[in-house]
């Protein structure tokens, strides 16, 4: 744990170290600063929050929701996001809850083919992937799983020169096509994903077999 000491005419420089530097955070992001000399609800305490905040990454969520399986691994990586410290889910970007107008295939059957709802869905899922800090790439490489969109997402995030966080089933029944496999700064398992520390995206590619 790293003890802070701050007074008044220091915060801003603290500030600025800290957010250049990551590693200036205490490894065990999950506890909160400690701080020296300072009383609870200070102004250097509230301020120390106000950093935690600037730490957590937002993230454009790339993930399909099309058949039973792909909404079953979807809503466990939510849960799991929802859980970790590290990425700020109320200010991440999900496509799903961005439709147009509102729109559902249950209510607007047409909207397929509605050159409108395609031109406004593709403008608004790139904007929220150019406003996101990185992009977390929910994907299963099963044939009857495997969606292009989200390898799209992928490879465009990877041309931004924004990390991607490509995240997998527990355990893979295909092998994972070799360009998101090394493509991806990060791949890892979905049980990890609560964990993951995403104020420390290190490359770290696929490991296993690919095509």
């Amino acid at each position: 744990m790293l003890p802070v000491s701050i007074g008044l005419p220091q915060i801003a420089a603290k500030r600025d170290k800290i957010v250049r530097h990551h590693r200036h955070f205490p490894l065990n992001y999950k506890q909160p600063l400690k701080f020296s000399h300072e009383k609870e609800g200070s102004t250097a305490q509230r301020f120390c929050s106000k950093l935690r905040l600037i730490a957590m990454k937002t993230a454009y969520i790339a993930s399909s929701w099309f058949n039973p399986a792909q909404v079953a691994m979807l809503d466990t990586a939510c849960t799991k996001l929802q859980a970790n410290p590290t990425l700020d889910w109320d200010n991440s970007f999900m496509p799903k809850n961005h439709t147009y107008k509102d729109w559902t295939l249950s209510t607007h059957p047409e909207m397929l083919a509605d050159p409108e709802w395609q031109l406004a869905t593709f403008n608004a899922d790139v904007a929220g992937i150019n406003a996101s800090d990185l992009v977390v790439a929910i994907y299963d490489p099963a044939l009857a799983n495997s969606d292009p969109g989200v390898l799209w997402e992928l490879g465009y995030a990877y041309g931004c020169h924004k990390p991607v966080v490509l995240v997998l089933p527990d355990t893979l029944t295909r092998d994972l096509n070799l360009m998101p496999a090394m493509g991806a700064t990060v791949v890892l398992p979905l049980a990890k994903l609560a964990d993951f520390n995403f104020a420390r995206l290190y490359y770290q590619p696929f490991s296993g077999k690919v095509y």
